[in-house]
């Protein structure tokens, strides 16, 4: 972790993540959406009651900026199946990719601000972990215990599942433990980290951090590679017809093409159009 990370004051890191060519557009925040908009926000005990009060706190901020089409989800430990089923406690995403994603199905006073982890469409995960090891936020060579080691590679995989399934520049998350959070900023060369800050007794940077992200994503796709785009219906349509003529050949075709195609372009094909949720195909 030493050697491919910097650490930055909370002020420094916003002003190299963010770019200020947007600052134009940056409203100031009420007042009332940030005072002791966390005080509520638990810092022992259940993670998933710290992770509903942040997420109801935050959602009405975005809704106070006229920002409704972002939106703060807890997962619930709710994930797709696979070997390694954890996930971040929260995700930042986009309102209307909800719908391509299965929510929880269970009725909860809380069911609009849950939804499962979904990789393949979130902005930024964000970790919260309580009554952990305080050494977790550290970054030196006298904090390499199997906790911190464990929290430092779970924020690394998080932040790796969402460049293996979007095409991104880099990815901004947040790492979020009893009361105090810090911000991270991914790519394939590093991490840049901020210093802890107490978000109970200085909620605005933590409210920031998802207001700046959502007008960010809004104005500039920040983070994204814009030189892809996600595939058409149109498109899909057409890679389904090349599978069938594919998995169908013609009599004319000579055998050693029929086996080629079964054995690598069939299966290759089959897999993109059978797991799109997961891994939505792009051009």
């Amino acid at each position: 972790m030493d050697s491919f990370y910097v650490q930055k004051s909370v002020r420094g890191w916003f002003k190299s993540t963010f770019d200020s060519s947007s600052k134009r557009r940056r409203r100031p925040m009420k007042r009332a959406l940030t005072k002791g908009v966390f005080d509520d926000v638990p810092s022992k005990g259940p993670e998933a009651l710290a992770c509903l009060s942040i997420c109801g706190a935050v959602n009405r901020m975005l809704h106070g900026m006229k920002l409704d089409d972002y939106v703060l989800k807890a997962t619930g430990n709710t994930c797709e199946i696979s070997a390694d089923d954890r996930t971040p406690g929260l995700y930042f995403s986009r309102r209307d990719d909800e719908t391509v994603f299965m929510r929880i199905i269970e009725k909860t006073s809380y069911d609009n601000n849950q939804a499962s982890a979904d990789w393949a469409h979130m902005i930024s995960p964000i970790e919260v972990q309580l009554d952990e090891d305080p050494k977790s936020f550290e970054y030196s060579s006298e904090s390499k215990t199997d906790s911190v080691a464990d929290s430092h590679g779970e924020m690394a995989r998080y932040a790796t599942e969402v460049l293996r399934r979007q095409h991104r520049q880099f990815v901004v998350s947040a790492f979020i433990q009893n009361s105090t959070v810090r911000f991270y900023r991914w790519d394939r060369s590093g991490i840049i980290v901020s210093e802890p800050v107490d978000f109970h007794a200085e909620p605005e940077h933590l409210m920031r951090f998802f207001y700046w992200l959502a007008l960010a994503d809004r104005d500039q796709g920040s983070g994204y590679d814009t030189t892809v785009a996600r595939a058409t219906a149109e498109d899909i349509e057409c890679l389904e017809t090349f599978r069938q003529t594919l998995d169908h050949p013609t009599a004319d075709d000579p055998p050693e093409v029929v086996d080629s195609a079964q054995t690598f372009y069939l299966e290759h094909i089959k897999a993109i159009l059978d797991n799109q949720i997961n891994y939505p195909v792009y051009k």
